[in-house]
């Protein structure tokens, strides 16, 4: 007995780009560059967002502030992206977590 609905052919495409960013953000295989990527990325974006963290504590950093700002909302704008995307994919049981 099949317990899962039978999805609408018209969504499929959206459901094959779930999948795909289900893919690269969640599972992080190693054969899959694009996921390979975006695991580098994530801990790129984390270091240099830490990094300018620790750097606006010191009072001698106030004037690069115009050079480092525009670093930091940039990461935060990509956190929240990718935060958006893990939340848009939850909300498909129906996502294969195996590659």
């Amino acid at each position: 007995m099949n317990t899962h609905p039978t999805p609408d052919p018209a969504s499929e495409p959206i459901r094959s780009k779930k999948q795909r960013i289900f893919d690269i953000i969640q599972l992080g295989t190693q054969y899959d560059l694009p996921s390979q990527l975006f695991d580098y990325l994530m801990i790129s974006m984390i270091s240099l967002n830490l990094a300018i963290l620790l750097i606006d504590t010191f009072d001698a950093a106030v004037p690069f502030r115009p050079l480092y700002k525009p670093i930091e909302y940039a990461t935060v704008v990509f956190f929240i992206i990718e935060y958006a995307l893990r939340l848009w994919i939850e909300n498909s049981p129906d996502l294969d977590p195996e590659p």
